[in-house]
């Protein structure tokens, strides 16, 4: 059951002169984007509409940050806890009275989350309907003068920093700090603070998702949970991966280990955490099992913060298994180059051991495989003469296949790239890696196998372009 809390912040009218840097508690928004219905009515005595110098508050935030607001010119009442971000002027905030020198209250009502501090998921923003307001830009005429007036649209720069995710700092050059003054616009400081809370990710280390066995490791150095999520004190370790699918897709994925307690969850690419296995009852493994749409994701591979058991530690090696079925060929990521050039070509594969009713990476001894991979060739590559390169890596030693469609080992001919022979490179090559091949008559009952496509010109015949995430076989004893 999700769990809410509300918390206000408001902006009062008088100065103070501190010094110190932003400030957050790690809560943010999911993704650093959000959703604000904005109608206000009225113009101000200068001419300018709220609703326009508001709109323009929020289009300087996103300008200015990695943040981005994303306007819906309708209004929602903020007094509605609808998960809809609302702003309006009023006469107390929903029942309860402003403070005597307050100008604004932004709510922010945040979710707990699997890890970290909790996200933001609605964030209302009421202004003091008897504040005298106006909109200017430079120093702002003092309260308490008959005809002076409190610059709106600064004060509802303010505001939406609290919305962002900002609390109020003390440092004497920033739109957050708690009072307002002659600041008008954003300053290095706020902006300093929107991206330092929105770039988690860019802390850790991301790693392309294999499918197959992958063995790793958490320990000291590795990327922990305060540094993705900041603002919160879980020093716990984790391995990011990321992967994409381009269709419906089942999986499973599981960590096997003799001493690391893992933790196990899966999250989209906006770190929307979707799935976890927490389960410390037995073991020190985990698993989850789960259907995906099309979209980008997250495996994180965590553990606890204390130890829970005796026999499972918070540091220690893991090996985490990725298997899938799904009804095509799957998308396949890292496409490079041997000497890192672009390209746009696009890489996909698959095994299958129906005639292509479903594919995946498990299979046993018995089954009667076809193994087939898609090339999109760069445009700037296609209508010339080229060459198909197939990979198979076993353990530690690479086998390419030749022009007589057998698999040779490349240590045998060192620095030749052995390809399956020229070809004029069309729009889309369709390439058979292997057809009705049972592992048991080759006398194989159990093996691992990662295959590799890419293609090369003879006009830069030392030029291969392939993906990184394999082709994975994993034959397992039926």
């Amino acid at each position: 059951m999700l769990k809410y809390l509300r918390f206000c912040i408001c902006l009062s009218l008088f100065w103070a002169v501190q010094l110190n840097a932003f400030e957050f508690t790690g809560s943010k928004w999911l993704g650093a984007q959000t959703d604000y219905y904005v109608d206000l009515e009225g113009i101000s005595p200068t001419g300018i509409a709220w609703n326009t110098a508001f709109i323009d508050a929020m289009e300087e935030w996103t300008n200015e940050t990695i943040f981005d607001f994303n306007l819906i010119t309708e209004f929602k009442d903020p007094c509605e806890s609808n998960g809809f971000n609302g702003v309006n002027f009023t006469t107390d905030i929903c029942g309860q009275e402003f403070g005597e020198n307050t100008l604004a209250v932004a709510i922010r009502t945040f979710r707990f989350e699997q890890l970290g501090p909790p996200s933001i998921r609605e964030a209302d923003i009421y202004f003091k309907d008897s504040v005298v307001y106006d909109i200017y830009d430079g120093n702002i005429v003092q309260f308490g003068i008959p005809t002076g007036s409190i610059d709106f649209q600064r004060t509802a720069l303010h505001e939406l920093g609290h919305v962002i995710g900002l609390d109020h700092e003390q440092f004497d050059s920033a739109i957050m700090r708690p009072e307002i003054g002659n600041i008008d616009r954003l300053q290095e400081d706020d902006i300093e603070g929107v991206d330092t809370l929105y770039s988690g990710l860019s802390n850790c280390a991301i790693k392309e998702l294999r499918f197959g066995a992958v063995n790793e490791s958490l320990s000291s150095g590795d990327c922990t949970v305060d540094e993705l999520t900041l603002g919160d004190s879980d020093a716990s370790f984790l391995d990011i991966y990321q992967f994409s699918l381009t269709e419906t897709t089942e999986l499973e994925f599981s960590i096997a280990s003799n001493e690391l307690e893992s933790v196990l969850l899966l999250a989209d690419q906006e770190l929307d955490y979707i799935d976890a296995d927490t389960n410390t009852a037995n073991d020190c493994n985990s698993n989850i099992e789960i259907e995906l749409d099309e979209g980008e994701y997250f495996l994180l591979v965590n553990t606890f913060t204390d130890q829970v058991k005796p026999a499972c530690n918070t540091t220690g090696s893991y090996q985490l298994i990725a298997n899938y079925i799904s009804t095509n060929e799957v998308s396949l990521s890292g496409v490079t180059s041997l000497t890192g050039n672009d390209t746009t070509a696009l890489f996909s594969g698959g095994i299958t051991a129906n005639g292509g009713i479903s594919y995946g990476n498990i299979f046993t001894a018995n089954d009667s495989l076809d193994i087939t991979a898609t090339i999109s060739i760069d445009p700037v590559h296609q209508s010339k003469i080229g060459y198909i390169v197939i990979a198979a890596v076993v353990g530690q030693e690479i086998y390419l296949m030749n022009s007589l469609g057998q698999f040779v080992l490349s240590s045998e001919s060192p620095g030749e790239i052995i390809n399956t022979g020229s070809r004029i490179l069309g729009t889309t090559e369709n390439i058979v890696i292997a057809e009705d091949l049972i592992p048991s008559s080759l006398g194989i009952e159990e093996i691992v196998v990662d295959f590799v496509v890419g293609y090369g010109t003879f006009s830069n015949p030392s030029e291969v372009y392939f993906h990184q995430s394999p082709i994975n076989l994993t034959v397992v004893p039926e």
